[in-house]
């Protein structure tokens, strides 16, 4: 904390090489271990970034929230996607000593191409949220 103001920041390395079909894979061409052998030539170890900001508004309960994250796709090969950029805005408040109330808007957005057909893809999401303390 500074201040009124709270920073954050973290990185999540997401290791794809333990990922694996338990069951049949969805692909009519591939058995299970055909899939899973293509799932460790295509995915690659990936680093998400996330970055956030809270302010305190002065002698108020509320709080005000942004955020940044950047995650990069784990695929290598013939499906191209572009980086996810997601960035978030929120305010919450305290009602009472055990009572939290939080809204939140994250938009992402993000490219791919499969099998030569490209597309932009948006995705917005609101989440309301009440929070109790015991």
């Amino acid at each position: 904390m500074i201040g009124p103001i709270g920073l954050s920041a973290d990185a999540v390395l997401n290791d794809w090489s333990q990922i694996n079909f338990s069951g049949e894979p969805p692909y009519e061409e591939l058995d299970r271990d055909q899939a899973n052998r293509e799932i460790t030539r295509y995915l690659q170890p990936t680093i998400d970034l996330h970055f956030g900001v809270e302010f305190w508004v002065p002698a108020s309960p509320v709080r005000l929230q942004a955020a940044y994250a950047w995650l990069p796709p784990p695929f290598e090969g013939d499906e191209v996607i572009s980086d996810k950029n997601v960035i978030t805005g929120g305010i919450s408040t305290i009602l009472d000593e055990s009572l939290l109330v939080q809204a939140s808007l994250s938009w992402a957005d993000w490219e791919r191409s499969i099998g030569g057909w490209g597309e932009d893809l948006q995705l917005t999401h609101l989440l309301l949220s009440l929070s109790y303390r015991f």
